[in-house]
């Protein structure tokens, strides 16, 4: 749950964007044929729903990849998963990836074949048996290893690494309760002085009971006393869930009490772990994000045409999913003409007025 809705939050296709700008010219970004062929690659490769992908992988496994490869003359890059790539860095103190392999089967069995990269060709290598054999290697022009990876903190954990114990808990709890109204469900009869030995001893034989003991009243039935037993687990889980979004900063958006009749600054208060969670996040996949236009730049400098990939600069753009005012982001765009950028208004407009700044 935690991961859809920051998935929603910040990473739903058109919320994260990138902006290409030639340092070197005054000119328009649309007038540039190196910005031109970049778009052509990142619409071929359908970028914004690979973005969503793997920000998605990402939250769940703590890191995600992304693979480059040509196709005739076409860039190409996709998601593969996670499961799938090995990474082999040096041993700097800022590590480096030496080569990469990635490990997997056509028919989603055991991996029986494998490629490994480096950065200037890649090897495939195909499982017979418990014999791998290596097919011939074939030269690429990215000039490094061509993956991308993305993670989302220091540690590369998942979004929910650190409340695994509260989570732990609740499925204890849940299956716990569940297990009592099976016990209160079993309560077993007894009949004294209805049953003869042969029966008794039937019953202990098989550990049903231990004791048989001399019932003065008939019938009698052995049970628990599960009287506030239900107020006590409801008590319990719901501590445990308040706690979870306490501690990871994602709020339940179903709950009447998050939304109420807040006002819009209101709203944006509660909001503000999550939008603390979601800028820390940004800051180490905007790191994979930048390797991606690295290895795209690189793509198109391997044709017939070069580009002074110093000469542009790269500028990510996260957007949040929320619900917008539109008349007062106009009226707010309306009120700063003359005084700020166009460029600038364009950016407050809601995502579904200008798609592209």
């Amino acid at each position: 749950m935690a991961i859809e809705d920051m998935a929603g939050y910040a990473a739903m296709p058109g919320y994260r964007t990138v902006e290409i700008d030639n340092i070197r010219t005054d000119g328009p970004d649309m007038d540039d044929n190196y910005i031109q062929a970049v778009r052509e690659i990142e619409n071929y490769n359908n970028c914004e729903r690979v973005t969503s992908e793997l920000y998605t992988e990402a939250l769940t496994q703590g890191y995600a990849y992304e693979l480059f490869w040509f196709s005739g003359n076409q860039v190409n890059f996709a998601r593969v998963p996670s499961n799938e790539i090995e990474i082999v860095y040096d041993g700097s103190l800022k590590p480096k990836p030496v080569e990469a392999w990635r490990f997997y089967d056509r028919n989603g069995g055991s991996p029986t074949r494998a490629v490994r990269f480096t950065d200037t060709d890649m090897t495939e290598y195909v499982k017979t048996g418990a014999t791998w054999t290596a097919g011939e290697s074939m030269a690429h022009p990215f000039g490094v290893v061509p993956i991308a990876e993305y993670c989302i903190n220091s540690g590369k954990l998942p979004l929910f690494e650190s409340e695994k114990g509260i989570i732990d808990a609740q499925d204890k709890l849940i299956s716990s309760s569940v297990n009592e109204v099976d016990r209160f469900n079993a309560v077993m009869a007894l009949f004294p002085f209805e049953v003869d030995k042969e029966f008794v001893d039937k019953l202990r034989q098989m550990n049903v009971i231990d004791d048989l003991a001399e019932f003065e009243r008939w019938p009698e039935y052995l049970e628990k006393n599960l009287g506030n037993i239900e107020a006590f687990y409801a008590n319990l889980a719901d501590r445990l869930e308040r706690l979870f979004h306490k501690s990871i900063k994602v709020p339940d958006f179903s709950d009447e009490n998050f939304v109420g009749n807040a006002s819009g600054v209101a709203l944006a208060y509660k909001l503000l772990g999550l939008e603390f969670k979601a800028a820390q996040i940004d800051t180490y996949f905007d790191m994979g994000t930048h390797k991606r236009y690295e290895l795209i730049g690189a793509g198109i400098n391997a044709g017939a045409r070069t580009y002074p990939l110093d000469d542009y600069e790269i500028m990510t753009h996260n957007r949040r999913n929320l619900p917008v005012d539109e008349l007062k982001q106009v009226q707010i765009a309306q009120a700063l003409m003359g005084i700020v950028s166009k460029e600038t208004i364009l950016r407050i407009l809601p995502n579904n007025i200008v798609q592209d700044v």
